[in-house]
């Protein structure tokens, strides 16, 4: 089993998620107006992982709820999200906060 699938990510709470005109975006708050450079629109399935991203959740957790959910392998589905994942991190949204043994 790969070991990133143990791992527990949260949400950086400088970041909103919002629902406008059926989009899910996510709106980092920045203190300066200089720092908040952009907005990030999240397709269904991503918002549906942003919402179990809560420090309690493993990716082999999320990943099975993936596949209950969409119907896909979980190869797919954990492909999916670790891509998913990485994208997160790179932006600065979610860190890890736990590993699960």
């Amino acid at each position: 089993m790969d070991d990133r699938l143990q791992r527990c990510y949260e949400k950086d709470p400088n970041v909103l998620f919002r629902e406008v005109a059926g989009e899910q975006i996510l709106v980092p708050v920045r203190k300066q107006a200089a720092e908040m450079a952009a907005l990030y629109v999240l397709n269904e399935t991503s918002a549906f992982v942003w919402n179990l991203l809560d420090g309690k959740h493993s990716l082999a957790e999320i990943r099975d709820c993936l596949v209950a959910e969409y119907e896909v392998t979980p190869e797919t589905a954990e492909s999916d999200l670790f891509e998913l994942i990485e994208r997160l991190e790179g932006l600065g949204v979610v860190r890890v906060v736990a590993h699960v043994m």
